[in-house]
């Protein structure tokens, strides 16, 4: 599921490429937009937390929503420290990195 989880996230940030820069620096300009980070992938987010219950067995879904909370996490954890003066693919390699750090405490998860 981890695997799955971090492809997922990874192609949703690539394909935010051509929008997400100059969201990002209108986003720094102003406290109120920057709020609206928050919502970073706000349609994604809830497509997963609607998928995943019915795709995992039931005596998983608490390990798959942890490992969906921790995906998001690594991801705007990338998202937040990334700076306006930095390149998208900046973003893209801290945004693996992250999720390669919080996976590394799946290495050996039970099988969903």
């Amino acid at each position: 599921m981890w695997t799955s989880l971090t492809a997922v996230l990874l192609d949703y940030v690539e394909s935010q490429r051509d929008t997400m820069p100059l969201n990002h620096r209108i986003k720094a300009q102003s406290s109120t937009l920057a709020q609206s980070a928050h919502a970073f992938g706000d349609h994604l987010r809830t497509a997963l937390y609607t998928r995943i219950p019915g795709r995992v067995p039931r005596d998983d879904t608490l390990i798959a929503t942890l490992q969906l909370n921790l995906a998001l996490t690594a991801s705007m954890t990338a998202y937040r420290s990334w700076r306006t003066d930095e390149d998208f693919d900046v973003l893209t390699g801290r945004t693996s990195q992250c999720l390669d750090q919080a996976g590394a405490g799946f290495a050996s998860p039970a099988s969903l």
